[in-house]
C-alpha cells in the first residue's frame, strides 16, 4: 500500500466514525424526546385515572369503610381470568401479619410510593412462619411482579402518610390466600371477613 493510500483509508476510517458517532448522537437526542414525551404522557394518563376514581364510589372498601385501607375500581369488568384494578392505598397494611395472594399479579405504582416488608430469607420464613424482614422501596412508575405464594406487606411513606395509587392486575384465582401470622398461615376466610362491599378485619392473628 502507498503512503497516499495508507492515508485515504485512514480518512475514510476517520469519516465513517465520525459519520457513525453523529448517527449515535442523533439516536440519543431523539430517545431523549421520547422519554420525555412519554414521562409527561404516563403523568398525564395517571392524573386522568385519578379523576376518574375520584369521581365514583370504589367498587370494593378494604377495612373499615369509616378508616378504609384501600379502595379498589374496576378498570375492567371482574371475571375468573384477568383483572385490572385502580387501588388506592390510604394507610399501611395491618402491621400483624405478612399476607400473600389467591393469584399471580403485578402492580405498578403510578402516584408516590411506598415501601413492602419482605422476609429477608422466604423460605425460612414459610417453613417456620417467622424470621428476619427488610424494607423494600418502590418508586413511583415501578413495576412489581408478585407470585401467588409472595408475602409481603405494604407501608406508606411517613410522617404523613401519603397515599399511593397504583395499576394492579391479576390472572385467575389459583389457591386460597391468607396472613402469616406467628402460630402459622391463616386463611383470609378466617383472618377476615366481608361486610357488603367492605373488607374488614375479623379474628386477625387471634
Amino acid at each position: 500500500m502507498t503512503c497516499t493510500e495508507y492515508k485515504f483509508s485512514i480518512s475514510e476510517m476517520s469519516r465513517t466514525q465520525g459519520m457513525r458517532m453523529i448517527a449515535a448522537s442523533l439516536v440519543l437526542i431523539v430517545l431523549a424526546f421520547l422519554t420525555s414525551v412519554a414521562v409527561h404522557f404516563r403523568d398525564d394518563l395517571a392524573d386522568l385515572a385519578i379523576k376518574w376514581a375520584m369521581r365514583r364510589e370504589p367498587d370494593l372498601i378494604i377495612g373499615s369503610p369509616r378508616d378504609p385501607y384501600m379502595h379498589r375500581h374496576f378498570v375492567i369488568p371482574k371475571n375468573r381470568l384477568f383483572n385490572i384494578y385502580l387501588h388506592r392505598i390510604m394507610r399501611d397494611d395491618d402491621d400483624r401479619a405478612l399476607h400473600d395472594h389467591p393469584w399471580w399479579s403485578i402492580g405498578m405504582i403510578i402516584r408516590n410510593h411506598y415501601f413492602d416488608i419482605v422476609p429477608r430469607i422466604k423460605t425460612l420464613f414459610r417453613k417456620y412462619g417467622s424470621g428476619d424482614l427488610m424494607a423494600v422501596r418502590r418508586d413511583e412508575w415501578s413495576i412489581t411482579f408478585r407470585r401467588a405464594i409472595d408475602m409481603h406487606r405494604i407501608v406508606l411513606p411517613g410522617p404523613g402518610k401519603q397515599e399511593a395509587w397504583t395499576l394492579f392486575m391479576t390472572g385467575p384465582e389459583v389457591r386460597d390466600w391468607g396472613f402469616w401470622c406467628p402460630a402459622g398461615w391463616r386463611s383470609s376466610r378466617v383472618f377476615g371477613e366481608k361486610l357488603d362491599r367492605a373488607s374488614v378485619v375479623g379474628r386477625g392473628c387471634s
